[in-house]
């Protein structure tokens, strides 16, 4: 088959989309990427004027280019891969096209997470011909919200990034006792904070102002010790905790 796959490709924080992308080259189709991550300001302020908003010029601009692409190439099938700026209005002239639309989403967009970055995704819920979830709550919430069909997937891995040490290592090799590499969304900060005040040393890799935000300067002292780890970094923190 030919499809059209569309993810944030260029990030600097990359979220499996690009092994999804290898994958479905492995098993012989034909992908051809979109690269959403072109569209992102470069200014926070922007990026976080645009989350909030979820309506700007570039996010205009993205659509049409999608469609645009779409008419050009003609695929079989339409993979949304963590695309939050997608809106409903492009899904329904894929469809008149006879696209069929997949949506892959690693977080769900009407769980625990209300911010308004997540107003598209929501309102692009009963558009798709199939949604791919990760958790069994994620497949019920979306059937409650309008979705037509949602399939359970397990969290997969890159083989290549991912892998035991080479080196056999005890914990005394080991420079963590106990790692964190993500964001504070949901309830992270408060377990973390937790473990800490019961005497377990964590430390934590992220994105700096979300971290000081959720935590307040005087405990994110006690455990942030960088920026977001991704590749060889992520695994290297992995063997070291």
């Amino acid at each position: 088959m030919k499809i059209l796959f569309a993810a944030n490709l260029s990030t600097t924080a990359p979220d499996g989309s690009q092994g999804r992308k290898l994958s479905l080259d492995q098993m012989g189709h034909e992908t051809v990427s979109f690269d959403a991550g072109i569209y992102t300001q470069k200014n926070w302020l922007l990026q976080s004027i645009d989350s909030f908003l979820v309506a700007a010029p570039n996010i205009e601009r993205m659509n049409r280019d999608l469609l645009r692409v779409a008419r050009e190439i003609r695929p079989d099938v339409f993979w949304a891969d963590n695309l939050l700026i997608l809106q409903p209005i492009t899904l329904a002239f894929l469809q008149e096209m006879g696209i069929i639309t997949v949506s892959y989403m690693a977080t769900n967009p009407v769980g625990l997470r209300t911010d308004p970055r997540w107003r598209l995704s929501r309102e692009c819920l009963p558009f798709f011909d199939l949604h791919v979830s990760q958790r069994d709550l994620g497949v019920v919430d979306y059937k409650l919200r309008g979705a037509r069909n949602v399939a359970k997937v397990l969290v997969g891995y890159d083989p290549t990034i991912h892998f035991p040490s080479p080196v056999r290592l005890t914990d005394k090799d080991r420079t963590h006792d106990v790692s964190f590499v993500g964001t504070p969304s949901d309830d992270r900060a408060k377990t973390l904070v937790r473990l800490v005040d019961a005497g377990v040393a964590v430390t934590i890799s992220g994105t700096k102002w979300t971290w000081e935000r959720a935590l307040g300067r005087p405990t994110m002292d006690r455990m942030y010790i960088g920026d977001g780890l991704y590749g060889d970094a992520y695994r290297a923190a992995i063997w070291g905790s």
